[in-house]
């Protein structure tokens, strides 16, 4: 894992987290989903599914599931899935409820 994935994934709310809606408070996940997407936003190339879940705090057969319902933005090379880290945060960031 490179130093900049390494980065995210301590970053990034695993998808079991308690704290987060539900029972968290909207200025802890507003300030997470910032970093993360501060985060997203500086890392080079393109990223894996497994990448995206892990940075995303979604599980990656979400990842896959949004991606084949055109729901998140994404590339197919061959038979591979890929994510512009920049476009999954601009993504991210319109995920936001008012």
């Amino acid at each position: 894992m490179d130093p900049v994935t390494a980065e995210f994934a301590v970053t990034a709310v695993p998808e079991n987290d308690q704290r987060m809606p539900g029972g968290a408070n909207a200025g802890h996940i507003g300030a997470w989903l910032d970093n993360v997407v501060t985060m997203m936003k500086r890392r080079p190339g393109m990223i894996t599914a497994t990448e995206a879940a892990q940075l995303t705090g979604l599980a990656r057969r979400t990842i896959y599931a949004l991606a084949e319902q055109g729901r998140i933005p994404h590339y197919r090379i061959g038979s591979a899935l890929r994510f512009d880290p920049v476009e999954l945060a601009e993504w991210l960031e319109r995920q936001k409820a008012a």
